[in-house]
């Protein structure tokens, strides 16, 4: 077989896509003396049911003999094509349903079919698969999460092995590149166990690398588990953590994408600062048309900021909204509904730094702020606007913060099982169609009723059953002012002649389920501007559902007459 060149892609387009073509273009790969899979695919993997599947590896130069893949008793033609790499086949599945049985995937020349597989994968299951991506809250591990709590641990650990023949972990090694890169890094596992593992192949569940891998994906697998077994269904999970710590969402974002939120002056057509992530640890995942049920996403600390070229809430509220549009149009459909995606919610920490807030405990009674600077709530709003889109959900973390969690301060909290217990509850909506309440109470509108009273009112999800409001709830006495305001009443603030002040009292309106009601300690004559509720580094969380315990979401919105 003599190499491709563009008049043959052009006629083989509907076989070799035009990802793996360029690929071959640019040498991005070692030449292969034997048939081996792609690092994308290996043994222990899941794969997404009722998805096409579409497979792929190498093989010696010149191979010219047919191939025949195998997954279970399904088979498959082989496509093969020449590249200077050596010989690069494919071949195609029709969708599957889940299956806990472990089928062999297996690589045979078809003219001697009886002979050992050319290259074989095992163990390999059919399921619900999750990606989970951002930076280090993606990664916090599960080891982390527990710190405080011995007997989570080993019921964790426990789980996991018992879990194991159905949930399978994917840990993508750290890895950066200047171009979209064909295949996943190829890296040794870390040392198990491990407190922190930022790689691992496919593999079951256990309790050595649980302890390890991401406490967000492993609890979302969990609770997976429980929620397809209440629907009746195969109760296979594989997730697949992709993530680096400290990292800014352009550089998981394709180039292209970026300069939709940027210009010329802030982004030059050589800028190699952006997408060196997209393209070593997303873009091999959708080049090989992996299809995923979700994707989770947990990143912005890295974005927190002062206006400024690709940074601050303002490029997030662009940038955000472009990702997720780009990658849903990348990964492949899983049904007809856009890939669900899931923002989660920067969590309460006290934000000396900016993007480079590190080992700042919100128990510390200094800081180098003297005057609070907005930036983390800023955040907070600016992923909201990801909610524009269709299938999105933010799920709600300002209230889950940790002062003092070892050793790696305050911007990483612990509790990610609660993230993951939320994040479930949008699973349930949009891949289950259960009927979850799955986020607590959006402001609507703010109306001045009397000189001196401002009522709010709020979108209650149904199910919600109105509001209730934390009369108690406060600023932790360690907390500095500068990152929890005490001039505020239950996390409420009214601006009043552009001044910001407590308001005299805030109540749930007695005829109105879904309204809150603030009493102003403006005179006569002034006016009040705005309202904002929970609009602090650390927040005040008073108001969440009456049903399901949901905060309501952070605002700053204007009052009307």
């Amino acid at each position: 077989m003599a190499p491709v060149n563009d008049r043959q892609w052009i006629m083989r387009s509907r076989l070799i896509p035009r990802w793996a073509y360029l690929a071959m273009q640019i040498g991005c790969c070692l030449a292969s003396a034997q048939f081996r899979f792609s690092t994308v695919f290996q043994s222990g993997m899941v794969l997404q049911s009722g998805a096409p599947i579409e497979v792929w590896g190498w093989g010696p130069a010149g191979w010219a003999s047919a191939l025949t893949l195998s997954l279970g008793e399904d088979s498959a033609n082989v496509s093969l094509t020449a590249t200077s790499n050596g010989t690069l086949w494919q071949a195609r599945f029709e969708a599957r349903t889940a299956t806990a049985s472990p089928l062999l995937l297996s690589l045979r020349d078809r003219d001697n079919a009886t002979a050992q597989p050319l290259a074989q994968l095992s163990d390999v299951l059919i399921g619900m698969v999750l990606l989970v991506s951002g930076q280090s809250n993606v990664g916090i591990s599960v080891s982390y999460s527990n710190q405080d709590d011995p007997a989570a641990e080993a019921e964790n650990e426990a789980a996991a092995d018992r879990l194991g023949t159905t949930v399978r972990l994917r840990a993508v090694a750290f890895a950066d590149n200047d171009t979209p890169a064909l295949e996943l890094p190829d890296a040794p596992d870390c040392s198990l166990p491990s407190a922190q593992c930022g790689c691992l192949a496919w593999t079951r569940s256990n309790r050595s690398n649980v302890v390890g891998f991401s406490a967000l994906g492993w609890y979302l697998a969990r609770l997976a588990v429980e929620q397809l077994t209440a629907a009746g269904k195969v109760p296979v999970v594989g997730v697949i953590q992709s993530d680096v710590p400290g990292t800014p969402i352009q550089l998981w974002s394709r180039r292209e994408t970026i300069k939709e939120c940027t210009n010329a002056t802030t982004y030059g057509p050589d800028n190699a600062t952006t997408s060196r992530h997209y393209n070593a640890m997303i873009y091999p995942l959708i080049g090989a048309k992996i299809a995923v049920s979700a994707v989770v996403w947990y990143q912005g600390e890295s974005n927190v900021g002062a206006a400024a070229a690709m940074e601050g809430a303002e490029y997030y509220r662009c940038a955000l909204p472009a990702m997720i549009t780009d990658w849903r149009v990348s990964f492949p459909k899983v049904s007809a509904d856009p890939l669900p995606f899931f923002v989660v919610e920067l969590a309460a920490y006290c934000n000396e730094h900016d993007e480079s807030t590190f080992r700042t405990f919100c128990d510390a009674n200094t800081s180098a702020l003297s005057a609070p600077d907005f930036h983390l709530p800023d955040m907070r709003v600016a992923q909201a606007a990801a909610l524009a889109l269709p299938n999105t959900y933010l799920v709600s973390a300002m209230d889950l913060g940790s002062l003092h969690p070892l050793p790696y301060e305050s911007i990483h909290p612990t509790n990610k099982l609660e993230v993951a217990r939320r994040v479930a509850l949008g699973v349930g909506q949009a891949v289950f169609g259960a009927a979850t309440v799955y986020r607590g109470p959006i402001p609507i509108r703010a109306k001045l009723t009397t000189p001196r009273t401002v009522a709010v009112d709020f979108n209650v999800q149904e199910g919600g059953s109105g509001l209730s409001l934390n009369t108690s709830a406060a600023c932790p006495s360690v907390v500095l002012n500068v990152y929890c305001r005490r001039a505020q009443t239950l996390g409420f603030e009214v601006q009043i002649d552009d001044k910001w002040q407590a308001p005299l009292s805030v109540i749930v309106s007695t005829t109105q389920a879904s309204t809150v009601v603030i009493e102003l300690s403006s005179a006569p004559g002034e006016t009040p501007q705005r309202v904002r509720y929970a609009y602090s580094d650390w927040p005040v969380v008073s108001l969440r559902n009456a049903r399901g315990g949901l905060p309501a979401r952070l605002f700053d919105i204007a009052i009307t007459a």
